[in-house]
């Protein structure tokens, strides 16, 4: 018999080693399985997000585009335009075409406006233009371009601008003006028309000829 006297003796070492090593490896064997399964979706997640990005982008370009190209948003063929004056007259803007400004949808271009004042009366007063532009919010129009107004009296007065407001009716120029009707002709460097048309004022170089009986 062999007596041995080492300084440490352990039983069972080996074993122990070799469940470590198994336990190592099937943690690994989950961990690459999982990866496996996760690196694919990653990589697909990213290509969709890539895809998305790049859409988003083309969108808002366009969007920019067409903005910045186009300096209206709305343009209606033939409008017509209804609201009443402080003192319930109806009035009515037509125009052969009217754009809302895309800044400001409030603000309306017209092109070849007809306005008539009291449309419901017996004799209402009319203007028409070249163009024209009417603040929805303010509710007045701007008049320009070979403007023709009729007075309910069957005057017909031409000038180049105008401003209508038409809460109250009242049309104001500074712009030459010149009329005609059944009492003679007048003309002025500017003018002002009040009371639904009937009383108008004229300013500045007035000249004038009364028709005779």
């Amino acid at each position: 018999m062999t007596t041995y006297t080492p300084d440490r003796f352990e039983i069972g070492h080996g074993l122990d080693d070799r469940s470590t090593v198994m336990a190592n490896w099937r943690r690994r064997s989950v961990l690459i399985h999982r990866m496996r399964k996760a690196l694919p979706a990653a990589a697909a997640a990213i290509v969709i997000g890539l895809i998305g990005w790049v859409v988003v982008k083309t969108l808002m370009s366009t969007i920019i585009d067409v903005r910045g190209t186009s300096p209206t948003s709305i343009r209606m063929i033939n409008a017509r335009f209804f609201g009443q004056s402080d003192e319930g007259r109806a009035y009515m803007l037509a125009a052969k075409e009217a754009t809302r400004d895309n800044k400001d949808v409030k603000r309306v271009s017209l092109a070849g406006p007809v306005l008539t004042l009291d449309v419901n009366g017996a004799k209402p007063t009319s203007a028409k233009a070249d163009r024209g532009l009417f603040h929805e919010g303010e509710k007045v129009l701007n008049l320009e371009g070979h403007v023709v107004f009729t007075s309910p009296q069957g005057y017909v007065f031409q000038t180049g601008s105008a401003v209508v407001d038409t809460q109250t009716g009242i049309v104001t120029g500074n712009n030459l003006v010149s009329g005609k009707g059944p009492f003679g002709d007048i003309q002025a460097n500017k003018y002002g028309i009040y009371d639904k048309g009937t009383r108008i004022i004229f300013e500045g170089n007035v000249h004038g000829r009364i028709k005779g009986n």
